[in-house]
Protein backbone atom coordinates (compact mmCIF):
# COMPACT_ATOMS: atom_id res chain seq x y z
CA UNK A 1 0.00 0.00 0.00
CA UNK A 2 1.47 3.45 -0.42
CA UNK A 3 1.00 6.53 1.43
CA UNK A 4 0.81 10.27 0.14
CA UNK A 5 2.75 13.05 2.00
CA UNK A 6 2.44 16.04 1.78
CA UNK A 7 4.62 19.05 3.26
CA UNK A 8 3.69 22.32 3.74
CA UNK A 9 4.93 25.29 3.28
CA UNK A 10 6.77 23.47 0.28
CA UNK A 11 4.53 22.31 -1.81
CA UNK A 12 6.74 18.86 -1.39
CA UNK A 13 4.97 15.66 -2.49
CA UNK A 14 6.08 11.89 -1.66
CA UNK A 15 4.72 8.52 -2.30
CA UNK A 16 6.19 6.27 0.58
CA UNK A 17 5.48 2.50 0.09
CA UNK A 18 6.49 1.19 3.29
CA UNK A 19 6.14 2.78 6.94
CA UNK A 20 8.81 5.59 7.94
CA UNK A 21 8.78 8.21 10.20
CA UNK A 22 8.07 11.26 9.30
CA UNK A 23 11.66 12.89 9.60
CA UNK A 24 12.97 9.57 7.11
CA UNK A 25 10.14 10.87 4.68
CA UNK A 26 11.24 14.44 5.10
CA UNK A 27 14.67 13.42 3.87
CA UNK A 28 13.80 11.28 0.99
CA UNK A 29 11.60 14.35 0.08
CA UNK A 30 14.47 16.86 0.18
CA UNK A 31 12.71 18.59 2.77
CA UNK A 32 14.92 19.75 5.94
CA UNK A 33 13.32 19.02 9.10
CA UNK A 34 15.40 20.48 12.59
CA UNK A 35 16.52 17.46 14.18
CA UNK A 36 19.81 18.31 16.10
CA UNK A 37 19.79 15.31 18.36
CA UNK A 38 20.02 13.08 15.49
CA UNK A 39 17.07 11.60 15.64
CA UNK A 40 16.65 9.97 19.24
CA UNK A 41 13.70 12.10 20.75
CA UNK A 42 15.56 14.42 23.05
CA UNK A 43 15.83 17.80 21.62
CA UNK A 44 12.26 18.66 20.37
CA UNK A 45 13.29 20.62 17.64
CA UNK A 46 11.58 18.06 14.93
CA UNK A 47 8.15 19.36 16.34
CA UNK A 48 5.50 19.05 13.68
CA UNK A 49 1.97 19.37 12.93
CA UNK A 50 0.43 16.35 11.35
CA UNK A 51 -2.99 15.27 9.74
CA UNK A 52 -3.87 12.27 8.99
CA UNK A 53 -2.69 8.29 10.34
CA UNK A 54 0.21 8.09 11.97
CA UNK A 55 1.39 6.59 15.14
CA UNK A 56 3.37 8.28 17.75
CA UNK A 57 5.31 7.40 20.75
CA UNK A 58 4.45 9.64 23.78
CA UNK A 59 7.05 12.47 24.07
CA UNK A 60 7.54 14.55 27.33
CA UNK A 61 8.59 16.83 25.11
CA UNK A 62 5.12 17.52 23.91
CA UNK A 63 2.27 18.62 25.98
CA UNK A 64 -0.97 16.66 26.12
CA UNK A 65 -2.92 19.82 24.30
CA UNK A 66 -0.55 19.89 21.62
CA UNK A 67 -0.77 16.54 21.38
CA UNK A 68 -4.09 16.92 21.03
CA UNK A 69 -4.18 19.17 18.77
CA UNK A 70 -1.70 17.18 16.44
CA UNK A 71 1.82 18.26 16.90
CA UNK A 72 4.18 15.19 16.94
CA UNK A 73 8.05 14.61 16.90
CA UNK A 74 8.32 13.93 13.49
CA UNK A 75 11.32 11.18 14.70
CA UNK A 76 9.13 9.26 16.44
CA UNK A 77 6.04 9.43 14.52
CA UNK A 78 5.33 6.61 11.65
CA UNK A 79 3.44 7.40 8.62
CA UNK A 80 -0.05 4.88 8.38
CA UNK A 81 -1.73 6.94 5.90
CA UNK A 82 -2.11 9.99 3.69
CA UNK A 83 -0.61 12.58 5.67
CA UNK A 84 -0.46 16.54 5.49
CA UNK A 85 2.83 17.42 7.40
CA UNK A 86 3.00 21.50 8.18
Amino acid sequence: MSFSVKFFPKNVDIILDDKVTILEAAFRAGVEINSACGGKGTCGRCKVLVEGKTDSEHSKLISDSDSQKGWRMACRTTINGNVAIF
